[in-house]
């Protein structure tokens, strides 16, 4: 019943059982008698315990971020406790092993950045078997944001295509805090970029624009920038003075707000009075209607004016003589 690998020998009073078990598993059937020169007999039964020898598991935290203090673990399966030696090598600094129970836990404040994929951690169990293991142990640069990529939009225009972008501490990061932003827009993160959501609903320079982000070791990073919200664009005058047949006419239609250069498109419902014609001024952001009419005819003007970021504005004139 001794398990496979062992065998017992007898020396004077000393029973000795050696060799090295091939099996594991639980023998509790183990027998083993003698017998002395008067021919009186003594028998045993024994257990034992063949373990399957030791490993390591893997290591439960293996991105972090410089100067912030760290802690991770890695389990030992199997083996005969308790664990004893413990034996550790290429931590990046700052790092530490220790072993209680069949636990082993890494430990410690890292100073340096890098990516330590040697480190080597192993034990040696009650019976002398030993494991061992290679991790990898990444340890990033703390976290920054780059400049916002667009820094001026028009109110009452979504979809806000400035971003930011994060780059090294250790993922994931999330935005903890953000603060004096235009109303109507909000930020938020995805992997490394930064973008908003919303519609700001109110023109002016935010200075003081905020945010902060934290990745998963805790590290933290505030931006501070400006985003400038252009008032929505408008036409004026709002309405069109009438015209009189036989006499000069003229009345500019201008736009103001939005963001960079303005466009002025229009339609008309019919042609205009014979005598009068349409023109562009200057940048197109203004059109003039002139001439001297000759007939009376009611003309419907329609004319959009869209900004560099997308947003339109559209007002229906009527030109009566």
């Amino acid at each position: 019943g001794l398990p496979t690998g062992l065998t017992a020998s007898l020396l004077g009073n000393t029973i000795t059982i050696s060799g090295t078990p091939t099996a594991t598993g639980d023998f509790n059937n183990a027998q083993l008698s003698i017998t002395d020169t008067a021919g009186a007999v003594a028998s045993g039964t024994y257990d034992i315990n063949i373990q399957v020898a030791p490993t390591l598991g893997t290591l439960g935290i293996t991105a972090w971020t410089v100067n912030r203090a760290y802690s991770s673990t890695i389990t030992i399966s199997n083996g005969t406790p308790p664990h004893g030696t413990l034996t550790q090598s290429n931590l990046p600094t700052g790092l530490t092993a220790s072993l209680s129970g069949n636990i082993i836990t890494i430990s410690g404040t890292p100073t340096a950045v890098g990516n330590f994929n040697s480190v080597q951690i192993g034990i040696t169990d009650a019976a002398g078997a030993t494991a061992s293991g290679t991790y990898t142990i990444t340890i990033n640069a703390v976290p920054t944001v780059s400049n916002l990529t667009v820094t001026a939009w028009t109110q009452g225009k979504s979809g806000f295509t400035g971003t930011m972008t994060i780059s090294n501490g250790t993922l994931p990061h999330a935005i903890t805090a953000q603060s004096n932003l235009p109303p109507g827009l909000t930020a938020v993160v995805n992997g490394t970029t930064i973008s908003f959501t919303g519609t700001p609903t109110m023109a002016g320079t935010f200075n003081n624009c905020s945010i902060t982000v934290t990745d998963n070791a805790g590290a933290q990073v505030t931006k501070t920038f400006s985003i400038t919200i252009n008032p929505a664009q408008t036409f004026t005058p709002t309405s069109l003075a009438a015209y009189t047949v036989g006499q000069a006419y003229s009345q500019t239609i201008m736009t103001a707000g939005g963001t960079g250069a303005r466009i002025v498109t229009y339609t008309l419902s019919g042609p205009l009075p014979n005598g009068l014609t349409m023109t562009p001024s200057g940048t197109s952001n203004a059109i003039t209607i002139s001439g001297t009419p000759t007939t009376a005819t009611t003309v419907t003007i329609t004319m959009t004016v869209t900004d560099s970021v997308g947003a339109t504005t559209t007002i229906t004139y009527t030109l009566t003589g």
